[in-house]
């Protein structure tokens, strides 16, 4: 079930900040201008920059578990953010039936 391969879920709203992050094992889905992108493991520490009024949301997956949406070794994502579409093609993601 995905409850044990998502970490957090988290969401946040700001007028302005400037927020450090450190690298952490983990892979992050997030949406970024109408667009869902694929975020690996960071190389360093990174400040993102939020200005005006807007959400930011991310889904984070645990260490390994997102091979099965991969297909390959997570380490060929680490210090890289990929278009969703370069990974899955642009066709909708759809629930697999059981």
């Amino acid at each position: 079930m995905l409850r044990h391969s998502v970490s957090a879920v988290s969401s946040v709203s700001a007028v302005s900040a400037s927020v450090p992050l450190l690298p952490h094992p983990c892979v992050n889905l997030v949406p970024d201008a109408g667009r869902l992108a694929v975020s690996g493991v960071g190389r360093g520490r990174f400040t993102s920059v939020y200005r005006g009024t807007g959400r930011v949301f991310g889904v984070k997956f645990r260490s390994g578990a997102f091979l099965p949406f991969l297909g390959a070794p997570v380490s060929g994502l680490t210090g890289v953010v990929v278009a969703a579409e370069q990974l899955w093609g642009s066709r909708p993601l759809r629930r697999r039936r059981r």
